[in-house]
């Protein structure tokens, strides 16, 4: 490398040190990446996007206190670089300090107002922060929409018809950053991957810096393939145009890799979110939300914009080949006690999650406790979780954090669980999906906004009878319309018949 050659021609050049160590984070080499950083720092200490890198280098590798120390450096050197502190904001999110990653977006945001990521990024935490009413969230939504969506009304393409020929198949887009391994491409897949092409011809619209075996899959589905990452808004609007797109289905929402600019331009006559984002964008660029059975009260569907699609669920799993069978015999049977599992991300257990399950674990003194899943090392969330378990009155030799896994081991790890715990004010998706599928019950609570209900949404789609466990759960949850791809696909795609005239 050029860069390497020129730190070893010129050790003191923290400038070279630095394109060395960006180079090795573009391949995805942390651990060489956060060297590389740390030699720029030893030569040049003030540099606030060496700080920066390197606290998006650690937080990568799940080193949270740390990164947020290098973040808060950056911002500091930088004089409150305003994608400086959106960075903070996503190391304080990812550690589940939700109040603080809000302060840092709404000061980035008042020194660039016009920052559509900034501004979709706060509305990404706000949807996962406790205590957020359904009003504040929409009320945020309507914000952005009159900032980002309302100029670019006289470019829209007028919903009326379809632009494909009327007698041929549907003709869909896909937009999303996730066409790979990613924990949403496992509920998203199932549809794209099982379409019929008699009635639905879809292009895929990526956005996304990774690609592997998953991205193959959804390539070879697909009748048509587009890499939009690093084209300009307009440009990739215009590819929808000449894609003569019928529906832009949005997958990626306000999260990371999201192209709302290209939506707020609306290229296509019928755009909709759904799946990989299913808790509704409040915008008046979008028509339709895809969702499931209980998600939305009668009070939100009449304030939302767009309108509510239900479908038999809200999600359809298809879980990976030669995946592990379900536990035999229950666990509880064999050790003598209940083991309660909760497999999710580090931010997904707030405060409230953490008091409702030392509610379910006060109940039953013996219990045992075991959470798997990203940012979950001592570095990240760990200590938190396990502290905040004892503040609630939960011993700490109940709790056992597990490491994280290759998927195959990660599904397997099911089999210790008698039942799996769901999350708060954020339910599980791909989560609950997974336990179900190897044969774990799943305990819900609801909450007070759309992404709390997931998980009574999907254990109404499942409609299992209480007790089922093990292998019997499994082939209930293949027969419901959680599992059922063949009837889920065709339900949904009905619903596209009958909603999008000719």
């Amino acid at each position: 490398m050029l860069f390497e050659q020129a730190c070893a021609a010129d050790p003191t050049h923290a400038p070279s040190w630095y394109g060395a160590a960006l180079c090795r984070q573009t391949l995805g080499d942390w651990g060489g990446a956060i060297s590389g950083y740390q030699q720029a720092l030893a030569r040049n200490s003030d540099d606030p996007d060496t700080w920066n890198n390197l606290g998006v280098a650690l937080q990568a590798i799940g080193n949270l206190e740390v990164a947020e120390q290098a973040l808060r450096m950056a911002v500091k050197l930088s004089g409150g670089r305003p994608a400086l502190l959106g960075n903070l904001a996503g190391a304080l999110r990812v550690q589940g300090r939700f109040e603080g990653a809000l302060a840092a977006l709404r000061e980035a945001l008042a020194a660039q107002p016009d920052n559509l990521e900034l501004h979709a990024n706060l509305i990404f935490t706000l949807d996962q922060s406790p205590g957020i009413p359904f009003a504040e969230l929409l009320a945020e939504r309507r914000a952005f929409n009159a900032r980002f969506v309302e100029p670019l009304k006289p470019v829209w393409t007028s919903p009326a018809k379809r632009v494909s020929d009327s007698a041929g198949p549907l003709r869909i887009g896909y937009v999303s950053a996730d066409f790979r391994r990613h924990s949403a491409a496992w509920l998203f897949g199932p549809i794209l991957w099982n379409h019929d092409p008699q009635r639905v011809q879809w292009v895929g619209y990526a956005n996304q810096t990774q690609s592997d075996d998953l991205t193959a899959r959804f390539r070879a589905a697909a009748s048509g393939w587009r890499e939009i990452l690093g084209g300009d808004d307009a440009t990739v609007a215009q590819w929808v145009r000449e894609d003569r797109i019928d529906l832009l289905v949005d997958l990626s929402g306000y999260s990371a890799g999201n192209r709302l600019g290209v939506f707020a331009q609306r290229p296509a006559p019928w755009q909709a979110s759904g799946w990989g984002y299913g808790v509704g964008m409040g915008l008046d660029c979008y028509d339709l939300i895809f969702s499931g059975p209980g998600i939305f009260t009668r009070e939100e569907i009449q304030a939302l914009p767009e309108r509510v699609v239900t479908l038999p669920a809200p999600f359809v799993y298809t879980p990976p080949e030669r995946t592990p069978p379900p536990s035999v015999v229950a666990p509880r049977g064999i050790n003598g006690h209940l083991t309660y599992g909760a497999f999710t991300r580090g931010e997904k257990i707030s405060d409230a999650t953490l008091a409702w399950w030392g509610e379910v674990l006060r109940r039953e003194p013996s219990a045992r406790l075991l959470i798997k899943g990203p940012n979950l090392n001592p570095e990240a969330n760990g200590e938190r979780v396990l502290s905040g378990l004892q503040s609630v009155g939960v011993e700490p030799e109940r709790v056992r954090i597990l490491p994280a896994t290759d998927q195959m081991a990660h599904l397997a790890a099911h089999q210790r669980l008698d039942a799996l715990l769901d999350t708060l004010p954020m339910n599980g998706g791909t989560s609950t999906c997974e336990a179900l599928y190897m044969g774990v019950p799943v305990i819900t609570r609801s909450g007070a906004t759309p992404a709390g209900r997931t998980g009574a949404a999907l254990l109404t789609a499942l409609n299992a009878p209480d007790g089922l466990r093990g292998a019997a759960l499994r082939q209930h949850f293949l027969a419901s319309p959680l599992g059922d791809v063949a009837a889920s696909v065709r339900a949904y795609e009905e619903s596209l018949t009958a909603i999008i005239t000719v």
